[in-house]
């Protein structure tokens, strides 16, 4: 292994990585469940830097298992490009209402709403609403892919998104539509017996 290029031992590599794991899923539940789950002044450890993710590719590679740590790295390092306008995004979204005769609905509730109100003309105009909420923040998480786009292609160099989830997979897609097209094929007759 080229450990000599990090200056880094591997075990050492891999237990910072698990480290910011932890520290990533203890923070997304205290997010979720609106508590704080985090030992009073752990400090946040600092985003990956590309330089560390080279050297943590160079040292382990991108096949079998010492490859799972390289896609752990690159994980953590798309996550810092992408959380800071996802979060501009969710915020946006969470604030968004429509407003339908007085009543302002979140636009997260929005389909709820429609399924439990009778009223037509109360649901065009909520249609009309949302229409323009969703022209609003159709940006925002356009942006949020366009961020991802450029971490996996321009940062890590992988040509594309599929490319990037292949290497991850270490199978291409192609496999995957020719299993399933086989399966649906195999079960047709069954299910359709079902279904009449």
């Amino acid at each position: 292994m080229n450990s000599r290029k990090t200056g880094r031992k591997p075990d050492a590599v891999i237990n910072a990585l698990l480290e910011r794991i932890r520290f990533q899923r203890v923070s997304d539940t205290s997010l979720q469940i609106g508590s704080e789950l985090m030992p009073g002044g752990e400090k946040a450890p600092g985003p990956l830097e590309l330089s560390e993710v080279r050297a943590i590719t160079a040292m382990f590679g991108r096949e079998g298992l010492k490859g799972r740590v390289t896609f752990t790295a690159e994980d953590l390092f798309t996550r810092s490009r992408v959380e800071p306008v996802q979060a501009i995004f969710s915020k946006w979204m969470s604030g968004s209402m429509a407003q339908v005769n007085g009543e302002n609905i979140p636009f997260g509730e929005i389909i709820n709403w429609c399924q439990e109100c009778g009223d037509i003309e109360a649901r065009r105009k909520l249609a009309k609403e949302a229409r323009s909420l969703c022209r609003f923040l159709a940006p925002m998480s356009h942006a949020t892919w366009q961020a991802l786009m450029a971490a996996i292609s321009e940062e890590l160099g992988y040509p594309d998104y599929i490319s990037y989830c292949e290497a991850r997979r270490e199978r291409p897609f192609d496999l995957e539509a020719r299993f399933c097209r086989s399966m649906l094929a195999r079960e047709r007759s069954q299910y359709m017996d079902e279904v009449r």
